[in-house]
Protein backbone atom coordinates (compact mmCIF):
# COMPACT_ATOMS: atom_id res chain seq x y z
CA UNK A 1 0.00 0.00 0.00
CA UNK A 2 1.52 3.39 -0.81
CA UNK A 3 -0.09 6.81 0.10
CA UNK A 4 -0.38 9.31 -2.55
CA UNK A 5 1.06 13.21 -3.00
CA UNK A 6 -3.14 13.72 -2.32
CA UNK A 7 -3.16 12.05 0.65
CA UNK A 8 0.18 13.61 2.27
CA UNK A 9 -1.40 17.17 1.28
CA UNK A 10 -4.19 16.54 3.63
CA UNK A 11 -2.12 15.52 6.48
CA UNK A 12 0.02 18.57 6.45
CA UNK A 13 -3.50 21.13 5.96
CA UNK A 14 -4.62 18.79 8.78
CA UNK A 15 -1.20 19.31 10.70
CA UNK A 16 -1.38 23.14 9.99
CA UNK A 17 -4.82 23.24 11.11
CA UNK A 18 -3.59 21.78 14.40
CA UNK A 19 -0.74 24.51 15.06
CA UNK A 20 -2.62 27.21 13.95
CA UNK A 21 -5.59 26.15 16.03
CA UNK A 22 -3.63 27.32 19.21
CA UNK A 23 -4.70 31.10 18.03
CA UNK A 24 -7.71 30.13 16.12
CA UNK A 25 -9.79 27.05 17.93
CA UNK A 26 -12.12 27.03 14.93
CA UNK A 27 -8.99 25.60 12.87
CA UNK A 28 -8.99 22.56 15.25
CA UNK A 29 -12.43 21.54 13.98
CA UNK A 30 -11.31 21.56 10.96
CA UNK A 31 -8.26 19.37 11.27
CA UNK A 32 -10.58 17.10 13.07
CA UNK A 33 -12.92 16.70 9.93
CA UNK A 34 -9.92 16.66 7.32
CA UNK A 35 -8.55 13.26 9.34
CA UNK A 36 -12.54 11.99 8.84
CA UNK A 37 -12.71 12.96 5.79
CA UNK A 38 -9.48 11.20 4.99
CA UNK A 39 -9.98 8.12 7.13
CA UNK A 40 -13.28 7.53 5.38
CA UNK A 41 -11.69 8.18 2.27
CA UNK A 42 -8.83 5.71 2.79
CA UNK A 43 -11.54 3.16 3.86
CA UNK A 44 -14.03 3.25 1.24
CA UNK A 45 -10.46 2.78 -1.53
CA UNK A 46 -8.84 -0.07 -0.01
CA UNK A 47 -12.12 -2.13 0.22
CA UNK A 48 -12.61 -1.00 -3.43
CA UNK A 49 -8.68 -2.81 -4.57
CA UNK A 50 -9.45 -6.11 -5.96
CA UNK A 51 -7.67 -9.57 -4.81
CA UNK A 52 -4.32 -10.11 -6.30
CA UNK A 53 -6.15 -13.44 -8.41
CA UNK A 54 -8.06 -10.73 -10.58
CA UNK A 55 -5.20 -9.78 -12.10
CA UNK A 56 -2.37 -11.89 -13.94
CA UNK A 57 0.93 -11.36 -15.80
CA UNK A 58 2.40 -13.19 -18.82
CA UNK A 59 5.44 -12.28 -20.24
CA UNK A 60 6.89 -13.95 -23.61
CA UNK A 61 9.98 -13.34 -25.67
CA UNK A 62 12.18 -15.13 -28.08
CA UNK A 63 12.94 -18.60 -26.96
CA UNK A 64 17.01 -17.80 -28.02
CA UNK A 65 18.17 -14.30 -28.03
CA UNK A 66 20.69 -13.10 -30.16
CA UNK A 67 23.47 -11.07 -28.66
CA UNK A 68 23.86 -7.32 -29.27
CA UNK A 69 20.54 -7.79 -31.38
CA UNK A 70 17.40 -5.91 -30.70
CA UNK A 71 14.65 -8.52 -29.21
CA UNK A 72 10.95 -7.83 -28.00
CA UNK A 73 9.59 -8.72 -25.05
CA UNK A 74 5.61 -8.70 -24.14
CA UNK A 75 3.72 -8.26 -21.33
CA UNK A 76 0.41 -9.03 -21.30
CA UNK A 77 -1.75 -7.76 -18.26
CA UNK A 78 -5.45 -10.01 -17.61
CA UNK A 79 -8.06 -8.75 -15.65
CA UNK A 80 -10.74 -10.50 -14.19
CA UNK A 81 -12.18 -7.54 -12.28
CA UNK A 82 -15.33 -5.88 -13.18
CA UNK A 83 -14.53 -2.36 -13.08
CA UNK A 84 -12.07 -0.35 -14.74
CA UNK A 85 -8.42 0.08 -13.64
CA UNK A 86 -5.94 2.73 -14.20
CA UNK A 87 -2.39 0.77 -13.34
CA UNK A 88 1.49 1.43 -13.76
CA UNK A 89 3.97 -2.08 -14.59
CA UNK A 90 7.00 -2.36 -13.84
CA UNK A 91 8.92 -5.58 -15.41
CA UNK A 92 12.77 -6.41 -14.02
CA UNK A 93 14.83 -8.07 -16.98
CA UNK A 94 18.43 -9.48 -16.30
CA UNK A 95 20.58 -7.22 -14.11
CA UNK A 96 23.19 -7.54 -16.17
CA UNK A 97 22.05 -6.03 -19.04
CA UNK A 98 22.17 -2.56 -17.56
CA UNK A 99 18.95 -1.33 -18.96
CA UNK A 100 16.63 1.67 -17.71
CA UNK A 101 13.91 0.97 -15.80
CA UNK A 102 11.17 -0.71 -17.50
CA UNK A 103 8.05 1.34 -16.61
CA UNK A 104 4.34 1.49 -18.35
CA UNK A 105 1.29 2.84 -17.63
CA UNK A 106 -2.15 2.29 -18.97
CA UNK A 107 -5.99 2.01 -17.84
CA UNK A 108 -7.00 -1.48 -17.55
CA UNK A 109 -10.51 -2.28 -19.11
CA UNK A 110 -12.73 -4.57 -16.94
CA UNK A 111 -12.42 -8.11 -17.83
CA UNK A 112 -9.98 -7.49 -20.64
CA UNK A 113 -6.09 -7.92 -21.14
CA UNK A 114 -3.67 -5.25 -22.77
CA UNK A 115 -0.42 -5.68 -24.31
CA UNK A 116 2.69 -3.84 -24.08
CA UNK A 117 5.89 -4.36 -25.61
CA UNK A 118 9.65 -3.26 -25.00
CA UNK A 119 12.69 -3.85 -26.70
CA UNK A 120 16.54 -5.37 -25.22
CA UNK A 121 19.40 -5.45 -26.52
CA UNK A 122 21.55 -8.26 -24.85
CA UNK A 123 25.29 -7.71 -24.32
CA UNK A 124 26.77 -10.96 -23.11
CA UNK A 125 25.63 -14.51 -24.28
CA UNK A 126 24.32 -16.99 -21.72
CA UNK A 127 21.44 -17.92 -19.58
CA UNK A 128 19.92 -14.89 -17.72
CA UNK A 129 16.93 -13.81 -15.52
CA UNK A 130 14.12 -12.04 -15.93
CA UNK A 131 12.86 -10.95 -12.36
CA UNK A 132 9.70 -9.75 -10.82
CA UNK A 133 6.75 -8.15 -12.67
CA UNK A 134 5.27 -5.34 -9.90
CA UNK A 135 1.16 -3.70 -11.33
CA UNK A 136 0.68 -0.61 -9.11
CA UNK A 137 -3.39 -0.03 -8.82
CA UNK A 138 -4.98 3.53 -8.27
CA UNK A 139 -7.48 4.11 -5.71
CA UNK A 140 -11.06 3.77 -8.12
CA UNK A 141 -12.34 7.04 -6.32
CA UNK A 142 -10.02 9.59 -4.61
CA UNK A 143 -6.42 8.70 -5.62
CA UNK A 144 -5.79 8.70 -1.87
CA UNK A 145 -3.76 4.87 -1.62
CA UNK A 146 -2.57 2.90 -4.41
CA UNK A 147 -1.99 -0.73 -3.77
CA UNK A 148 0.82 -2.81 -5.39
CA UNK A 149 0.79 -6.47 -6.57
CA UNK A 150 3.92 -8.28 -7.31
CA UNK A 151 4.06 -11.23 -9.50
CA UNK A 152 6.98 -13.66 -9.09
CA UNK A 153 7.39 -14.44 -13.17
CA UNK A 154 11.23 -15.67 -12.85
CA UNK A 155 11.80 -16.75 -16.29
CA UNK A 156 15.18 -17.82 -18.01
CA UNK A 157 16.60 -16.98 -21.29
CA UNK A 158 19.33 -18.17 -23.34
CA UNK A 159 21.29 -15.53 -25.48
CA UNK A 160 22.93 -16.90 -28.20
CA UNK A 161 25.75 -15.56 -31.29
CA UNK A 162 23.58 -13.69 -33.65
CA UNK A 163 22.69 -16.12 -36.66
CA UNK A 164 20.17 -13.62 -38.41
CA UNK A 165 21.01 -14.37 -42.04
CA UNK A 166 17.28 -15.39 -42.56
CA UNK A 167 16.21 -12.15 -41.12
CA UNK A 168 18.26 -9.99 -42.74
CA UNK A 169 16.39 -8.08 -45.95
CA UNK A 170 20.29 -7.70 -47.57
CA UNK A 171 21.58 -10.97 -45.98
CA UNK A 172 21.64 -14.51 -47.13
CA UNK A 173 19.57 -16.24 -49.80
CA UNK A 174 21.07 -18.96 -51.83
CA UNK A 175 20.14 -21.11 -54.50
CA UNK A 176 22.43 -23.33 -56.44
CA UNK A 177 24.87 -20.88 -57.62
CA UNK A 178 23.45 -17.73 -55.90
CA UNK A 179 24.91 -16.01 -53.00
CA UNK A 180 23.83 -12.96 -51.63
CA UNK A 181 25.78 -11.18 -48.75
CA UNK A 182 24.73 -7.92 -46.73
CA UNK A 183 27.51 -5.80 -48.49
CA UNK A 184 26.64 -7.09 -51.88
CA UNK A 185 25.08 -9.60 -53.89
CA UNK A 186 27.12 -11.48 -56.26
CA UNK A 187 26.00 -14.00 -58.80
CA UNK A 188 29.08 -16.17 -59.61
CA UNK A 189 29.16 -17.59 -63.26
CA UNK A 190 32.22 -17.42 -64.86
CA UNK A 191 34.13 -17.28 -61.60
CA UNK A 192 35.67 -20.50 -60.13
CA UNK A 193 37.41 -23.46 -61.12
CA UNK A 194 34.02 -26.14 -61.42
CA UNK A 195 32.73 -26.69 -64.98
CA UNK A 196 28.83 -25.92 -64.57
CA UNK A 197 28.01 -25.59 -68.49
CA UNK A 198 28.52 -24.17 -71.99
CA UNK A 199 27.46 -21.26 -73.38
CA UNK A 200 28.04 -19.13 -75.86
CA UNK A 201 31.23 -16.98 -76.04
CA UNK A 202 30.54 -13.36 -75.64
CA UNK A 203 33.20 -10.50 -76.41
CA UNK A 204 33.80 -10.25 -72.63
CA UNK A 205 34.84 -13.84 -72.14
CA UNK A 206 38.70 -14.81 -71.85
CA UNK A 207 40.29 -16.39 -74.32
CA UNK A 208 41.19 -18.73 -72.19
CA UNK A 209 37.37 -20.42 -71.66
CA UNK A 210 36.26 -20.97 -75.26
CA UNK A 211 35.93 -24.78 -75.78
CA UNK A 212 37.71 -25.05 -78.87
CA UNK A 213 35.38 -28.56 -79.62
CA UNK A 214 32.81 -27.59 -78.39
CA UNK A 215 32.47 -24.74 -80.94
CA UNK A 216 33.78 -27.00 -83.93
CA UNK A 217 31.11 -28.89 -83.13
CA UNK A 218 27.98 -25.89 -82.98
CA UNK A 219 29.99 -23.79 -86.05
CA UNK A 220 29.75 -20.79 -83.56
CA UNK A 221 32.27 -19.79 -80.24
CA UNK A 222 31.42 -21.49 -77.31
CA UNK A 223 32.19 -20.72 -73.54
CA UNK A 224 32.68 -22.67 -70.57
CA UNK A 225 30.91 -21.91 -67.92
CA UNK A 226 32.71 -21.96 -64.22
CA UNK A 227 31.01 -22.15 -60.79
CA UNK A 228 32.21 -21.52 -57.58
CA UNK A 229 33.93 -25.23 -55.71
CA UNK A 230 31.49 -26.87 -53.74
CA UNK A 231 31.94 -29.47 -50.29
CA UNK A 232 35.49 -27.49 -49.87
CA UNK A 233 36.57 -27.05 -46.28
CA UNK A 234 36.09 -24.07 -44.00
CA UNK A 235 37.36 -23.65 -40.38
CA UNK A 236 36.56 -20.80 -38.12
CA UNK A 237 39.64 -20.41 -35.29
CA UNK A 238 38.31 -18.05 -32.26
CA UNK A 239 40.92 -17.00 -30.12
CA UNK A 240 39.68 -16.59 -26.31
CA UNK A 241 42.70 -15.18 -25.09
CA UNK A 242 42.99 -11.57 -23.16
CA UNK A 243 43.49 -9.16 -25.98
CA UNK A 244 39.52 -10.07 -27.81
CA UNK A 245 38.46 -8.22 -24.51
CA UNK A 246 38.67 -4.64 -25.70
CA UNK A 247 35.18 -3.47 -26.65
CA UNK A 248 33.11 -2.07 -29.91
CA UNK A 249 29.78 -0.61 -30.35
CA UNK A 250 28.84 -2.79 -26.66
CA UNK A 251 30.40 -5.52 -27.45
CA UNK A 252 34.00 -7.25 -26.50
CA UNK A 253 36.25 -7.97 -29.97
CA UNK A 254 35.54 -11.81 -28.50
CA UNK A 255 31.40 -11.48 -29.47
CA UNK A 256 31.97 -9.67 -32.77
CA UNK A 257 34.06 -12.63 -33.56
CA UNK A 258 31.53 -14.55 -32.42
CA UNK A 259 28.73 -13.52 -34.26
CA UNK A 260 31.06 -12.99 -37.68
CA UNK A 261 31.67 -17.23 -37.07
CA UNK A 262 28.16 -17.58 -36.67
CA UNK A 263 27.20 -15.46 -39.95
CA UNK A 264 29.88 -17.53 -41.64
CA UNK A 265 28.67 -20.81 -41.04
CA UNK A 266 25.29 -19.81 -42.52
CA UNK A 267 27.16 -18.70 -45.51
CA UNK A 268 29.98 -21.55 -45.45
CA UNK A 269 26.65 -24.24 -45.42
CA UNK A 270 24.23 -22.77 -47.37
CA UNK A 271 27.22 -22.59 -50.31
CA UNK A 272 27.49 -25.89 -49.71
CA UNK A 273 30.86 -26.27 -48.21
CA UNK A 274 31.62 -27.93 -44.84
CA UNK A 275 32.00 -26.02 -41.85
CA UNK A 276 34.25 -26.63 -38.94
CA UNK A 277 35.02 -24.79 -35.64
CA UNK A 278 37.85 -24.75 -33.18
CA UNK A 279 37.87 -22.23 -29.97
CA UNK A 280 40.78 -21.75 -28.19
CA UNK A 281 43.29 -19.90 -25.45
CA UNK A 282 45.63 -21.11 -23.23
CA UNK A 283 44.43 -24.47 -24.47
CA UNK A 284 42.01 -25.65 -26.93
CA UNK A 285 38.02 -25.73 -25.54
CA UNK A 286 36.13 -26.96 -28.26
CA UNK A 287 36.44 -28.66 -31.74
CA UNK A 288 34.26 -29.76 -34.35
CA UNK A 289 35.62 -31.04 -37.73
CA UNK A 290 34.09 -29.64 -41.01
CA UNK A 291 31.11 -31.15 -41.99
CA UNK A 292 27.84 -29.47 -43.61
CA UNK A 293 25.19 -31.68 -42.34
CA UNK A 294 22.18 -30.17 -40.96
CA UNK A 295 23.20 -30.61 -37.44
CA UNK A 296 26.26 -28.90 -37.62
CA UNK A 297 25.11 -25.33 -37.90
CA UNK A 298 23.35 -26.44 -34.19
CA UNK A 299 26.39 -27.56 -32.89
CA UNK A 300 28.59 -24.60 -33.97
CA UNK A 301 25.67 -22.53 -32.39
CA UNK A 302 26.17 -24.63 -29.15
CA UNK A 303 29.91 -24.36 -29.34
CA UNK A 304 29.94 -20.82 -29.74
CA UNK A 305 27.03 -20.28 -26.92
CA UNK A 306 29.99 -21.82 -24.66
CA UNK A 307 32.99 -19.71 -25.63
CA UNK A 308 34.41 -17.14 -22.92
CA UNK A 309 36.96 -14.71 -22.61
CA UNK A 310 40.15 -15.50 -20.78
CA UNK A 311 42.59 -13.47 -18.76
CA UNK A 312 46.03 -15.17 -19.94
CA UNK A 313 47.91 -14.87 -23.50
CA UNK A 314 46.48 -17.67 -25.93
CA UNK A 315 48.95 -20.45 -26.73
CA UNK A 316 48.74 -20.15 -30.88
CA UNK A 317 51.87 -23.24 -30.91
CA UNK A 318 49.68 -25.69 -29.44
CA UNK A 319 46.51 -24.70 -31.05
CA UNK A 320 47.53 -24.81 -34.86
CA UNK A 321 49.34 -28.54 -34.03
CA UNK A 322 46.51 -29.70 -32.60
CA UNK A 323 44.44 -28.27 -35.85
CA UNK A 324 47.21 -29.75 -38.42
CA UNK A 325 46.78 -32.85 -36.93
CA UNK A 326 43.38 -33.48 -37.06
CA UNK A 327 42.42 -31.23 -40.03
CA UNK A 328 42.87 -33.74 -43.17
CA UNK A 329 41.85 -31.93 -45.98
CA UNK A 330 42.88 -28.94 -47.32
CA UNK A 331 41.11 -25.83 -46.24
CA UNK A 332 40.93 -22.43 -45.20
CA UNK A 333 41.44 -21.25 -41.78
CA UNK A 334 39.99 -18.31 -40.87
CA UNK A 335 41.34 -17.69 -37.47
CA UNK A 336 39.78 -14.72 -35.53
CA UNK A 337 42.56 -12.94 -33.15
CA UNK A 338 44.46 -9.40 -32.09
CA UNK A 339 47.76 -8.83 -32.35
CA UNK A 340 49.51 -5.52 -30.92
CA UNK A 341 53.01 -5.45 -31.52
CA UNK A 342 55.67 -7.16 -34.21
CA UNK A 343 56.69 -9.93 -31.30
CA UNK A 344 52.82 -11.20 -30.92
CA UNK A 345 52.92 -11.00 -34.64
CA UNK A 346 56.57 -12.74 -35.11
CA UNK A 347 54.63 -15.94 -32.56
CA UNK A 348 51.54 -15.94 -34.35
CA UNK A 349 53.46 -16.18 -37.96
CA UNK A 350 56.12 -18.89 -36.46
CA UNK A 351 53.08 -21.04 -35.10
CA UNK A 352 51.33 -20.41 -38.69
CA UNK A 353 54.52 -22.49 -40.19
CA UNK A 354 52.52 -25.67 -39.37
CA UNK A 355 49.48 -24.97 -41.10
CA UNK A 356 51.11 -23.31 -44.33
CA UNK A 357 51.12 -24.49 -47.39
CA UNK A 358 49.37 -27.37 -46.82
CA UNK A 359 46.09 -25.53 -45.62
CA UNK A 360 45.13 -21.54 -46.18
CA UNK A 361 45.31 -19.37 -43.44
CA UNK A 362 43.95 -16.00 -43.20
CA UNK A 363 44.61 -14.08 -39.86
CA UNK A 364 41.07 -11.51 -39.17
CA UNK A 365 41.56 -8.56 -36.65
CA UNK A 366 39.25 -5.76 -36.13
CA UNK A 367 40.83 -2.22 -35.61
CA UNK A 368 40.13 -0.40 -32.47
CA UNK A 369 37.54 2.29 -33.06
CA UNK A 370 38.03 3.96 -29.35
CA UNK A 371 41.54 4.53 -30.05
CA UNK A 372 40.99 6.05 -33.87
CA UNK A 373 38.70 8.08 -32.21
CA UNK A 374 41.28 9.31 -30.09
CA UNK A 375 43.69 10.32 -32.67
CA UNK A 376 41.15 12.45 -34.49
CA UNK A 377 39.96 14.48 -31.43
CA UNK A 378 41.57 18.22 -31.37
CA UNK A 379 44.51 18.56 -28.39
CA UNK A 380 43.35 20.72 -25.87
CA UNK A 381 45.22 20.28 -22.79
CA UNK A 382 48.69 18.67 -21.85
CA UNK A 383 46.97 15.39 -20.45
CA UNK A 384 45.14 15.20 -24.21
CA UNK A 385 48.33 15.54 -25.79
CA UNK A 386 50.20 13.04 -23.73
CA UNK A 387 46.82 10.49 -24.30
CA UNK A 388 46.71 11.15 -28.18
CA UNK A 389 51.27 10.24 -27.75
CA UNK A 390 50.49 6.87 -26.60
CA UNK A 391 47.85 6.47 -28.91
CA UNK A 392 49.57 7.19 -32.02
CA UNK A 393 52.41 5.02 -30.63
CA UNK A 394 49.97 2.04 -30.16
CA UNK A 395 48.24 2.30 -33.51
CA UNK A 396 51.48 2.42 -35.06
CA UNK A 397 53.26 -1.04 -33.31
CA UNK A 398 50.15 -2.49 -34.50
CA UNK A 399 50.56 -1.32 -38.32
CA UNK A 400 53.61 -2.53 -38.21
CA UNK A 401 52.99 -5.75 -36.96
CA UNK A 402 50.16 -6.55 -39.59
CA UNK A 403 53.10 -4.89 -42.13
CA UNK A 404 55.15 -7.34 -40.72
CA UNK A 405 52.85 -10.21 -41.28
CA UNK A 406 51.78 -9.24 -44.66
CA UNK A 407 55.46 -9.15 -46.43
CA UNK A 408 56.07 -13.00 -44.66
CA UNK A 409 52.84 -13.74 -46.57
CA UNK A 410 49.76 -13.98 -44.24
CA UNK A 411 46.24 -12.94 -45.59
CA UNK A 412 45.67 -10.50 -43.12
CA UNK A 413 42.03 -8.70 -42.68
CA UNK A 414 41.86 -5.44 -40.37
CA UNK A 415 38.67 -4.40 -40.18
CA UNK A 416 36.57 -1.57 -38.59
CA UNK A 417 33.72 -3.17 -36.19
CA UNK A 418 30.97 -1.61 -38.48
CA UNK A 419 32.29 -3.64 -41.36
CA UNK A 420 33.45 -6.58 -39.86
CA UNK A 421 31.25 -9.10 -40.33
CA UNK A 422 31.08 -8.05 -44.14
CA UNK A 423 34.57 -8.21 -45.02
CA UNK A 424 34.89 -11.20 -43.89
CA UNK A 425 32.03 -12.97 -46.36
CA UNK A 426 33.36 -10.98 -48.91
CA UNK A 427 37.01 -12.14 -48.37
CA UNK A 428 35.51 -15.94 -48.19
CA UNK A 429 33.52 -15.42 -51.95
CA UNK A 430 37.05 -13.69 -53.36
CA UNK A 431 38.89 -16.81 -51.90
CA UNK A 432 36.29 -19.60 -53.48
CA UNK A 433 35.92 -17.16 -56.63
CA UNK A 434 39.71 -17.40 -57.43
CA UNK A 435 39.75 -21.19 -56.84
CA UNK A 436 42.46 -20.82 -54.22
CA UNK A 437 41.57 -23.76 -52.57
Amino acid sequence: MIFTERTSIILVGAALAFILGTYMPALIFAGWMLLLLLVTGLLIELRSFPVRSSFSVHRSYPKKMAVGVRNTVVLEIQSRSTRSWFIRIHDEPPDIWQMREVNFQDTLPPQRAIRLTYDVYPMHRGVFLFHTTTIEVKGAFFDLVRKRYAFASEQTVQVYPDFRMHTQPALLSVSKRNVLTSQRSVRRYGAGTEFESLREYTPDDEYRKINWSASARSGKWMANQFQMERAQHIMLLIDTGRLMGSEAFGLSKLDHAVNAAARMTQVCIAHGDAVGLMLFGSAVHSFLLPKKNASQRALIAESLYTAQLERTESDYTTAFQWLQRRQRHRALILVFTEIVDRYSSQILLGSMATLYPKHLPVFILMKDKALTEVLQRPVTQSDSAFEKGVTAELLRERDEAIAFARSRGALVIDAMPDHFHSAVINLYLDIKARGRL
